[in-house]
C-alpha cells in the first residue's frame, strides 16, 4: 500500500507537474518568471544540508496542508559540472513511514542555472533567484508545457529549520518584485519540521 501511495504522489508531483502534462487542471500554469540569476559565486558555497521553509506554487487550489509535510535535502558535488540533490520528504499522514528519499542528478549550466533530471524521466530547470550560502537559497523551478516554459514551484530554503520573520519578509518582498502575487500564488510554509 505504501508503494502505491508513493507512486501516486511521485506521479502527481514529478511527472504531471514536472513534465507538465496538458490537461484542463494544468492548462492555467503560469509562465516561468523572467529574471536573470545574479548568482555568480561558486556552487561550493551551496553544498550541504538545506530545509525547505517556503514553497510557492501558481495553483492556489493545491491541497497541501501547512505543517503536514517536511522536506529536507542535501546538495552534493559530483564534479565541476554536476550536483546531486537528495531530498527527504516526510509526510507521515500519507505514507505512514518516516521518510521518502528522492535523488535528482543536476547539471550546472552556470552557477545560478541548473538542469535537473526528474527521477521518473524528463527534466526541468532551476534558477537561483538569490542566495546567501550560509543561511538561505531561493530557487525557481520551471518546466515545459506545449513548448512554453512554465513555473512549477519556487523554494525558499534555509540552513536550519527556522526562518526568521525578517528573512521571511525579505523573501516575500523579493518574490513580489519578481511577479509573485499572494492572491494568485499558493505560499506554503512549515514551522514544525
Amino acid at each position: 500500500m505504501k508503494s502505491v501511495i508513493l507512486f501516486i504522489f511521485l506521479t502527481y508531483f514529478w511527472v504531471i507537474k514536472l513534465k507538465c502534462v496538458s490537461s484542463r487542471h494544468f492548462a492555467n500554469m503560469k509562465p516561468c518568471p523572467e529574471f536573470f540569476s545574479k548568482f555568480t559565486n561558486s556552487v561550493d558555497e551551496l553544498l550541504g544540508d538545506w530545509h525547505v521553509a517556503l514553497l510557492i506554487m501558481d495553483e492556489v487550489e493545491e491541497t497541501f496542508e501547512e505543517r503536514s509535510l517536511c522536506i529536507q535535502g542535501k546538495l552534493l558535488k559530483v564534479n565541476s559540472t554536476e550536483l546531486i540533490q537528495i531530498w527527504n520528504i516526510e509526510i507521515p499522514q500519507i505514507f505512514h513511514q518516516d521518510r521518502t528519499e528522492l535523488y535528482f542528478p543536476t547539471r550546472i549550466i552556470e552557477p545560478g542555472i541548473w538542469l535537473v533530471q526528474s527521477p521518473l524521466g524528463g527534466e526541468f530547470h532551476g534558477t537561483i533567484l538569490e542566495s546567501d550560502g550560509s543561511s538561505y537559497l531561493l530557487i525557481v523551478y520551471c518546466g515545459w508545457q506545449d513548448n512554453n516554459s512554465v513555473h512549477l514551484m519556487t523554494l525558499a530554503m534555509s540552513r536550519n529549520n527556522v526562518v526568521t520573520p525578517k528573512q521571511k519578509l525579505h523573501f516575500l518582498s523579493l518574490f513580489t518584485k519578481n511577479g509573485y502575487d499572494p492572491f494568485k500564488n499558493k505560499i506554503v510554509s512549515w514551522s514544525d519540521c
